[in-house]
Parts: structure tokens; C-alpha cells; sequence
């Protein structure tokens, strides 16, 4: 996911493709934003048919997954599977307690840091090599 001019826009990393995932129209509210239920179908979809993979990426598992059992709610469980060799699922600070509870117990958590953003890249392909 990534943001342009105040909107949150889905992508496939595989193909490219791009959805806008906010939306001023009706939809599931969380927070501040309204998310196109479509959308969050489609990166739904996405996340089941991206394994099995080497690396799993899913930006971000947030409230609306955690608190709510919506948007790509279905991501937790593809994380207990054992279809792909790593994965990586960026959740918010306030949340990792929430979700380490969701997670397989062998799951590792990295704190992405001022201090130590720059070598996580080189520990995260380490971690795919092993």
C-alpha cells in the first residue's frame, strides 16, 4: 500500500496493477479513512493467490483486520501456513502485541527503529538465505 495526494492506493507487486483502496464514497469505515469494500476484496484475492512465494509481504496488517475481523482479515491466517519461506507483515507499534497473538508462536518480531532501519533489508535477506 502506499499513499499519493491523501489517498491510500493498493498494488499488486507481481503485476503492477494499482487500486485506489480509499474512498470518499460509502464504504467500511475505520478511523479517518472509508475503504472501497471492491478493493479490499480484490487485495483479498491477491494475498490467497501469492502463495506459494519465497518471500510474503502484507503493508499493513492494521485495526481494521485486527479489531474488526475485516479488510484482509485472511492474510493472518495465509501466515500460518507453510506455503512460503519468509514472511513479512508490517504492523503499527500499537498493534504487534495484538497481532503476536494471531501469529504462529515461531514467528520473529523485528522493530523497525531510526537506529536500526538501515540493516534490516540485509537481515531480512538473511533470513530468506537460511
Amino acid at each position: 500500500m502506499r499513499a499519493e495526494s491523501g489517498a491510500r492506493i493498493a498494488v499488486d507487486v507481481r503485476s503492477g496493477a494499482e487500486r485506489r483502496l480509499t474512498t470518499s464514497a460509502a464504504g467500511v469505515r475505520q478511523g479517518r479513512y472509508t475503504f472501497d469494500p471492491a478493493v479490499l476484496a480484490w487485495g483479498s484475492r491477491l494475498l490467497a493467490q501469492a502463495l506459494p512465494c519465497d518471500l510474503f509481504v502484507v503493508d499493513e496488517i492494521g485495526p481494521l483486520e485486527i479489531r474488526r475481523g475485516e479488510g484482509w482479515r485472511n492474510a493472518l491466517d495465509l501466515l500460518h501456513g507453510e506455503r512460503f519461506r519468509l514472511a513479512l507483515a508490517v504492523v503499527r507499534p500499537a498493534l504487534v502485541t495484538d497481532v503476536q497473538f494471531l501469529l504462529p508462536t515461531s514467528a520473529t518480531v523485528l522493530k523497525a527503529t531510526p537506529e536500526n532501519r538501515n540493516q534490516l533489508p540485509e537481515i531480512i535477506a538473511g533470513m530468506i538465505e537460511e
